[in-house]
């Protein structure tokens, strides 16, 4: 609506925020437009409105006229999910609380842009990053920048990474699942994580690690 723009300088995007604005009007979705509300509005992470150069889509795909669905009470959202085709977890406490818990880890087929990082997770909680992602390439993508297993010093392989998702469970009161990594290291004879989140605020994350070798030192970052 490009009347609620007016007076605004020109829309800045990130690209998927464009997308966003689109599917929202496409599909009358009011999730889709609470999160790009509140990822791309007004004072917000990526503030579409306040950037001098991006992408005019913006102005052209916002629908004002789609019913805003707020995520802590819709039907169609639960509090942790499990994506077996990714080996994605996610886990969180809410979804408006700047203060919340959101916890996520990846462990399945593709691994994350060829990092050597299966099994290895992201945290926030109250306001801070207390376990993050080191970024993209060189040596952010060694195991040793993540929060992963190393075996005698060593982590991952670079290459047939393959990590898998197991025992998902999901409850009012606790999450719990597996996350097998075994695959990603040499030799080993099974790596191991398990996760248990007792809500609202305490996780467990248990290492399970054997190998043939007896000489075994195992550390965490």
């Amino acid at each position: 609506d490009g009347r609620r723009l007016a007076g605004r300088p020109p829309s800045a995007l990130h690209p998927a925020g464009a997308y966003f604005a689109r599917i929202a009007s496409i599909h009358n979705d009011g999730l889709i437009r609470w999160l790009f509300d509140n990822m791309y509005g007004p004072g917000r992470r990526f503030d579409v409105w306040n950037y001098q150069h991006g992408h005019p889509d913006s102005i052209v795909w916002y629908d004002d006229d789609v019913p805003t669905e707020d995520p802590d009470t819709s039907a169609r959202l639960a509090l942790a999910r499990h994506w077996p085709e990714h080996g994605r977890v996610a886990l969180r406490t809410g979804w408006n609380d700047p203060g919340g818990i959101l916890f996520a880890m990846e462990c399945g087929e593709y691994g994350s842009h060829g990092h050597a990082d299966q099994g290895g997770f992201v945290l926030t909680a109250y306001g801070e990053h207390l376990v993050d992602d080191t970024g993209y390439g060189g040596w952010e993508a060694e195991s040793e920048s993540h929060s992963v297993v190393l075996i005698d010093g060593k982590g991952q392989r670079t290459s047939g990474m393959l990590g898998a998702v197991r025992d998902f469970l999901h409850t009012d009161a606790i999450d719990y699942f597996e996350a097998d990594a075994t695959a990603a290291y040499a030799p080993a004879e099974f790596v191991k994580r398990h996760v248990l989140f007792m809500r609202p605020g305490y996780f467990i994350v248990a290492d399970e690690v054997d190998r043939k070798s007896t000489r075994l030192n195992s550390s965490h970052i």
